[in-house]
């Protein structure tokens, strides 16, 4: 087994155990009874991956996956909740990624159970699905998820050196300079690592900083991705979008022409059909 193999089954058993650790913890909070609202895309997609679309009740106003989720009741969004609404809809569990004071009170209040999932990392997937299998009486459902994802998101795709990589989270139209990126700590960076990839910015402090010109001219990735999630491109905005990247001329992938845009809209959030993003990514980087 050579060191890459190795890391790479390493970071799949830590993954694994996470969300084991986590159902065991979890385990006395189940309730197969629950009415849920899932005020995050990924948490509703991960709910209903575990079979419990029937129990939730509402989602937020971001949620448009599966379509079980996107039929659910639209409750505004996680710092403008309706709250009117949701004393309708009696919710017995809330989950969310973030919680404000206003979604804080309101569920001290019904004494609705409140939990806040923070979705950084691969792992926090797979710990998300063992808490919401938990809460929801589905820990077996959970378990057989978790492990299809981490087969999925850490399956060997290609081999060699790995391929230096610049993704362009956002930048202004017409130009690339003061583009925003991501560092190594994000789950796109752990993704595009996966896939045989080598992240020109993750030295960068942040999660998601914003790289001068400057900056770039030093970076030579020989590939460079722009997510432009729900986006519908044409090819002449395509001509036009890598045609921005002319004044970096030098850099391999302008040169070489290996600028490419990706519209999937899973590609933000941090959710199951992650893998289904890494297997797009890979792709890219076998042309």
């Amino acid at each position: 087994m050579n060191d890459e193999q190795y890391r790479g089954g390493r970071q799949r058993l830590i993954l694994l155990l996470c969300g084991i650790l986590l159902t065991v913890a979890a385990h006395g909070a189940t309730n197969t009874a629950a009415r849920v609202i899932a005020f995050s895309p990924a948490l509703a997609e991960i709910a209903c991956a575990l079979g419990a679309a029937d129990q939730i009740v509402g989602v937020s106003d971001f949620v448009d996956y599966p379509p079980a989720a996107r039929r659910k009741p639209a409750l505004g969004g996680v710092l403008n909740p309706y709250l009117e609404q949701m004393t309708v809809l009696a919710p017995t569990l809330i989950v969310a990624q973030s919680a404000p004071d206003v979604l804080r009170q309101f569920c001290t209040h019904y004494q609705i159970t409140l939990d806040v999932v923070q979705i950084e990392r691969c792992a926090d997937v797979t710990n998300a699905l063992a808490l919401l299998g938990a809460r929801l009486g589905r820990a077996t459902q959970a378990r057989q998820v978790s492990a299809m994802f981490v087969r999925r998101l850490f399956a060997p795709r290609r081999r060699g050196a790995p391929v230096p990589v610049l993704v362009s989270l956002w930048r202004a139209p017409g130009r690339v300079a003061g583009c925003t990126t991501i560092s190594r700590a994000s789950f796109l960076a752990e993704i595009v690592q996966a896939v045989g990839g080598s992240n020109v910015c993750a030295d960068v402090p942040g999660p998601y900083p914003v790289v001068a010109a400057e900056v770039l001219s030093q970076r030579r990735p020989e590939v460079i991705i722009e997510l432009r999630p729900g986006e519908q491109l044409s090819a002449a905005d395509q001509v036009r979008m890598r045609a921005d990247w002319q004044q970096f001329h030098a850099m391999p992938a302008v040169r070489n022409g290996r600028i490419y845009f990706v519209t999937n809209t899973a590609v933000l959030i941090p959710g199951l059909r992650l893998a289904d993003v890494a297997d797009e990514l890979a792709a890219l980087l076998k042309n």
